[in-house]
């Protein structure tokens, strides 16, 4: 599991796994995008669904060549 704290004025925590230590983050949204710097690569997000409880966003990343989309779900705890 990823664990994302998001915290005011553009920064926060992540944990990239179960035991993993927490890293810092910033964040900026924008618009419909959602851009995150964290220490193992930059997320950048395409907003296609959002809620009180709930994000769902896609990032285009480069994987052999190609270009590959990934679904990122983000749910309030």
């Amino acid at each position: 599991d990823i664990e994302i704290i998001f915290e005011e004025g553009g920064y926060g925590k992540i944990s990239e796994g179960c035991d993993a230590p927490y890293d810092n983050i910033s964040w900026q949204l924008t618009n419909n995008r959602l851009d995150i710097q964290i220490p193992s690569g930059d997320l950048n997000l395409d907003i296609t669904q959002l809620t009180r409880s709930s994000m769902k966003g896609n990032d285009v990343v480069q994987v052999d060549g190609r270009s590959v989309t990934i679904t990122y779900s983000l749910t309030r705890r």
